[in-house]
C-alpha cells in the first residue's frame, strides 16, 4: 500500500533528477550571414552581408562599384568594406530564422565540391551565432540539398538575390 503511493513520488523525483540532468541546447541563433562569390583565381567578385542583428543589408564589391578603385574588405576596413543597401524587416527576420531552422542551415556540411567541374560556381557562406560562434560553408559547382530553400528564404528576407544560383543554374 505504502509503496503504490510512494511510486507516483519516486517518479516525478526521478523525472526532475533525469530532466536537471539533461542539455536542453537551444538552437543557436544567427546574428550575420556572410555571402560570397569567386572567380577563377580566388578573387572576390561579390558578396552580401545580411545582418540579422542590427537589421541590415550590406553589399561589397572590391571596386566599391568604381572599376578604377580597388577597396580591401575585411575587419579593417571601413564597414567592412561593405556598402549599406537597406534596413531589414523584423517580421522577415523572424520568418528567415524559422525557415533557416526548418531547412537545416546552420548544419549544412563544411564543403560541397563538384570534382568534375573545373569552372563555374565558388561560392562561401560565413554564418555567425549570436553566442560568437562561427560557421564557415564553401562550395564549388556542388550544393546542399536544401539550397534551393534558402535561395527562397534569402530572397523573401533581402527583397533580392543573395544566393545568386539555384542549385540547378548550371545543370550540374
Amino acid at each position: 500500500m505504502i509503496l503504490k503511493k510512494l511510486f507516483p513520488l519516486a517518479l516525478v523525483v526521478l523525472l526532475a533528477v533525469l530532466l536537471v540532468g539533461c542539455n536542453f541546447a537551444t538552437p543557436k541563433e544567427i546574428d550575420v550571414v556572410y555571402v560570397s562569390y569567386r572567380d577563377e583565381t580566388g578573387r572576390i567578385g561579390y558578396e552580401q552581408k545580411v545582418d540579422l542583428k542590427e537589421k541590415q543589408l550590406w553589399k561589397y564589391s572590391s571596386t566599391a562599384y568604381d572599376p578604377n578603385r580597388i577597396v580591401p574588405s575585411g575587419p579593417m576596413a571601413e564597414n567592412e568594406g561593405f556598402v549599406f543597401v537597406r534596413d531589414l524587416d523584423d517580421d522577415k527576420i523572424a520568418s528567415f530564422r524559422r525557415e533557416a531552422e526548418r531547412y537545416g542551415f546552420a548544419n549544412w556540411a563544411d564543403e560541397y565540391i563538384n570534382p568534375n567541374v573545373c569552372d563555374g560556381d565558388r561560392w562561401d557562406i560565413a554564418i555567425g551565432f549570436s553566442d560568437g560562434t562561427t560557421k564557415t560553408v564553401v562550395g564549388s559547382n556542388a550544393y546542399p540539398t536544401t539550397w534551393d530553400k534558402m535561395f527562397m528564404a534569402f530572397e523573401k528576407l533581402a527583397g533580392e538575390r543573395i544566393l545568386l544560383f539555384e542549385s540547378d543554374y548550371y545543370g550540374y
